[in-house]
């Protein structure tokens, strides 16, 4: 049909959706939770663009250290509720409601793309999961 596929990862709209809240030079981090102590994250600036890769992060008290001694940090995001205990500092802000990645907050990165033709080939485009799904089988299986 010649549609063409734009493709907005979830933390970008997560960033976006958490805009408003911060300040100029603030940094955005969304988070989202990957089980265990560990979180999918990146970072982007005040107005939402990316300035690093997504990345898997096993989160302690070192993590973030450097970067909340330059900018004030605002995490959001399902992974922040576990992080929050380990994340110090007067530069870390955390919102009290998780915000959540809707089509709403997909407008901008969307039609920034569709202004710059970033379009994805639709045959061979396939979801970015960082980590490869590996099935397990339930090692204590209780029969009812």
């Amino acid at each position: 049909m010649g549609i063409p596929l734009i493709a907005v990862p979830t933390l970008e709209v997560i960033a976006e959706a958490a805009r408003s809240i911060v300040g100029e030079d603030w940094l955005l981090c969304p988070m989202i939770d990957a089980r265990r102590m560990e979180v999918y994250t990146a970072f982007f600036d005040s107005t939402g663009r990316a300035l690093t890769d997504t990345v898997s992060a096993i989160i302690d008290a070192d993590s973030f250290v450097e970067e909340l001694k330059q900018h004030q940090i605002l995490f959001v995001g399902n992974g922040t509720e576990k992080c929050r205990p380990f994340i110090k500092g007067a530069n870390a802000h955390f919102v009290d409601e998780v915000i959540h990645p809707l089509a709403e907050y997909m407008f901008k990165p969307a039609f920034l793309r569709m202004q710059t033709s970033q379009y994805e080939d639709v045959a061979y485009w396939e979801p970015f999961y960082l980590k490869d799904f590996v099935a397990t089988v339930a090692k204590n299986k209780v029969i009812h």
